[in-house]
């Protein structure tokens, strides 16, 4: 990826060995997944073991005002029928309402419930819990600087690139 950004200056070409090179990417999978997986089985032990990853990052995206399924299909990058199956799971078991889109006939608005919210409640526990057992692993020292770094990087791939000929 060869992209102009403003934070380009700041960025120090250090070549890692080629070993470590091919782990990143890896270890980022990884650690990613481990960290999921710490907080689904604290999310299971709170009575939510039917709920998935896949459901809690599409009740996230769900906005106050209520959301359509394309724009949730939109900003999770899930697919549409995907995201139509995660909302009957999800309605089914009372966490999201449905209803017809005020503006758009054609549109299901999709709303967390009540019981929604305390999932929700219940996966930031969980996340928080994780994040502390991640703490005890390595040090609350080298998690503020990794929570640090990687909010670099995303940041850094999340803003638009800057046109230098302006």
């Amino acid at each position: 990826m060869n992209r102009k950004h403003r934070h380009s200056e700041k960025c120090s070409p250090v070549e890692p060995p080629a070993e470590k090179k091919q782990l990143v990417g890896r270890l980022l999978h990884k650690s990613s997944r481990f960290f999921r997986e710490l907080a689904a089985q604290r999310l299971a032990q709170a009575g939510y073991a039917h709920i998935w990853i896949g459901h809690i990052v599409l009740m996230l995206h769900i906005r106050p005002g209520g959301s359509t399924i394309n724009q949730l299909a939109q900003e999770t990058s899930i697919s549409k029928q995907a995201v139509s199956r995660f909302v009957k799971e999800l309605e089914t078991n009372h966490y999201v309402s449905t209803g017809q889109h005020p503006d758009d006939a054609r549109s299901v608005l999709v709303g967390i419930t009540a019981s929604g919210h305390q999932l929700l409640a219940a996966w930031q526990t969980a996340t928080d819990r994780a994040y502390q057992q991640f703490i005890e692993i390595v040090g609350e020292k080298s998690m503020q600087e990794l929570v640090g770094t990687l909010d670099k990087l995303v940041t850094f791939f999340e803003e638009p690139p800057t046109d230098s000929a302006a």
